[in-house]
């Protein structure tokens, strides 16, 4: 058997019944994330924005479960802050702003496919010179093609991906 871990149908996939196509879904991928804060990111400074759409609001629910029942599988005695919430209105921007720490760096999940959303936040956010960002993020980022690349790496972006390079395996580094 084949296994293809592709998006895209593919002719090979049509009536073979050897071959079987495999992807993660995003409610694993947001779950993986919740743990990921949980076991990595507990003890930073971690705020959860998000715009007030259906989609969004059911991603932060599982996003929050995930990071709770993480915590408490832990076994960590040790109480840690809950990460803050913020529900996107640009027009409550410096209360969102007064929340953030100068000397840590601020860890912003943002578990939002909504281009117009997560391009309006990268933007203000780069004009913060004052401040160290962390942001967190879904794959469909890495399609927007209206994002500049500097405010990707001056904002330390990082998404999560149903994909793994292996950079240690030696026909990656032939690549």
């Amino acid at each position: 058997n084949i296994v293809s871990p592709v998006k895209q149908s593919n002719k090979i996939l049509l009536g073979n019944n050897y071959v079987s196509k495999v992807f993660t879904s995003e409610p694993i991928m947001v779950r993986f994330l919740g743990h990921y804060m949980a076991d990595s990111l507990s003890e930073e400074k971690l705020f959860i924005v998000y715009p007030d759409h259906f989609k969004d609001r059911n991603r932060i629910s599982m996003l929050k479960q995930a990071y709770f029942d993480q915590m408490e599988a832990n076994l960590d005695s040790v109480v840690r802050p809950i990460p803050q919430e913020f529900k996107w209105d640009a027009k409550l921007f410096a209360e969102f702003k007064a929340k953030w720490d100068t000397a840590k760096v601020n860890v912003l999940v943002i578990p939002s496919d909504d281009q117009a959303f997560v391009t309006q936040l990268m933007t203000m956010l780069n004009l913060e010179d004052e401040y160290q960002f962390r942001l967190l993020g879904m794959d469909t980022w890495l399609s927007f093609d209206n994002i500049d690349v500097e405010y990707l790496q001056k904002l330390r972006v990082e998404v999560v991906s149903p994909e793994y390079l292996d950079y240690q395996n030696k026909n990656t580094q032939l690549f």
